[in-house]
């Protein structure tokens, strides 16, 4: 009997030792599912705040009120991002990592190359002072977004961030409104009217694209009204580049969709547009005859000298790039161009209005990526233009397309260049959107 007893309780001991096992993994499990989950939260409100608020924010507590602060942002919020990602990744694994496109790969790929040979490493690492935006450093930022954007975002959460985006143009371009009494050329929060500009066509496309799928009246007016104000804001910024680049990416929508593009609201908002650049035209009109002079008389200009000061930035910058071998392949670093310009810098920029000035940029994209980090670079950047052309969603391609075209007469500012990469992201998501408006 004994014997029979101390059994049973050895067997009864087992039982409730593999229940409890049970239990604990039970509760384990949930426990993990519940961290897994708090943690995908953050990762997504981290793209979330990069979206909305990255453009927004500017502070007059440091030098260079606008991009600086901006960049930082990014900094702290992509780095986080990517940590909190690893982590998620580390602790609970998940489905296997998507690998970033080849083309995307020999880019960054090009630009550490040229930081490692460039003429001012450190520089090419951090950036140029009071921006640090374009150094090594900026990019793999870039980078690590870009990577945990086509690893962790999906169709939903994809458009939870577009939103985000799109959202915050409309205190944006309300500020910018605010300021057209105040100042000749308006630039909001981005801090130059060609970086809002730029920043406006890149995001205003999505928008109509928004109000045009929309369903809910009370949402389609809302994207309406966002996408009036941002014409209002784009032509009292008074940038040839950005209204170029709006022609460019609207064009490109009537060829898509044809005619399918031109219905009523389409119309409205042209007329929006017409009728605020009425009260505007002068100075546009000044700034466009100003744009196709040449000329070293200070007088012969209304506003101010654009097309000879590019002229001269873009003749300098081609000789640059083919002083030797090592320039032409790998260029002269990331963020160099105002150390090694002055080597090239044309006579006749002497009789500009900016001939005292640090020429910091060669106000045109891709030339500043063939001076800075060669042909080989800028070669890759194509291939990687040429495959958004293909996405599905065509009003995120439109909005690519006005960015490209400001490209050439400027250059990505933190914002833009935030959106490039999280544009690049969201195209390797597979998608099943509908193509049509």
């Amino acid at each position: 009997m004994h014997n029979k007893s101390m059994a049973g309780t050895i067997a009864w001991s087992i039982s409730l030792i593999k229940v409890l096992d049970i239990i604990g993994r039970y509760n384990n499990n949930i426990m993990n599912n519940k961290v897994k989950v708090i943690l995908d939260k953050i990762i997504l409100w981290l793209f979330l705040s990069l979206g909305f608020f990255t453009p927004i924010i500017f502070t007059s507590s440091t030098a260079e009120f606008y991009e600086f602060p901006k960049m930082f942002f990014v900094y702290f919020v992509g780095s986080t991002l990517l940590a909190v990602f690893l982590t998620s990744r580390i602790l609970f694994g998940g489905k296997k990592l998507m690998l970033p496109d080849w083309r995307v790969l020999g880019f960054l790929g090009l630009i550490f190359l040229s930081t490692i040979f460039s003429s001012h490493f450190y520089t090419s690492i951090w950036g140029y002072y009071s921006r640090f935006n374009g150094g090594l450093v900026s990019y793999l930022v870039f980078f690590g977004i870009y990577f945990v954007g086509i690893n962790f975002l999906d169709q939903g959460k994809k458009k939870k961030v577009i939103n985000a985006v799109c959202l915050s143009l409309f205190p944006i371009s309300l500020y910018g409104i605010f300021q057209i009494s105040e100042y000749d050329r308006i630039f909001s929060t981005l801090g130059q009217p060609n970086w809002l500009a730029s920043y406006i066509v890149f995001v205003l496309p999505v928008v109509v694209g928004l109000a045009v799928r929309e369903k809910e009246d009370l949402k389609r007016y809302f994207w309406m009204a966002t996408a009036g104000f941002a014409l209002v804001n784009l032509w009292f910024a008074s940038s040839l580049s950005g209204v170029l680049g709006l022609v460019a990416s609207f064009l490109y929508l009537a060829v898509v969709f044809r005619k399918k593009v031109f219905n009523k609201w389409t119309l409205v908002g042209l007329l929006v547009f017409l009728l605020f650049g009425a009260m505007n035209l002068s100075f546009f009109k000044d700034r466009m005859s100003d744009a196709l002079v040449f000329s070293t008389d200070p007088e012969s200009y209304k506003v101010s000298d654009p097309g000879l000061i590019r002229a001269g930035l873009w003749e300098g910058s081609l000789n640059m790039s083919v002083a030797n071998p090592k320039n032409l392949l790998l260029g002269v670093g990331p963020e160099t161009f105002p150390y090694e310009f002055p080597f090239f810098r044309e006579g006749f920029l002497n009789y500009s209005s900016e001939w005292n000035f640090i020429l910091n940029k060669p106000h045109n994209y891709y030339l500043e990526i063939l001076v800075e980090t060669g042909a080989l670079a800028l070669i890759f950047y194509f291939l990687i233009m040429f495959k958004t052309f293909k996405h599905k969603n065509k009003f995120m391609v439109a909005g690519l397309v006005g960015f490209y075209a400001t490209n050439f007469f400027g250059w990505p500012t933190v914002y833009t260049s935030l959106l490039f990469w999280l544009w690049l992201s969201f195209m390797r998501i597979n998608s099943t959107e509908n193509t049509s408006p």
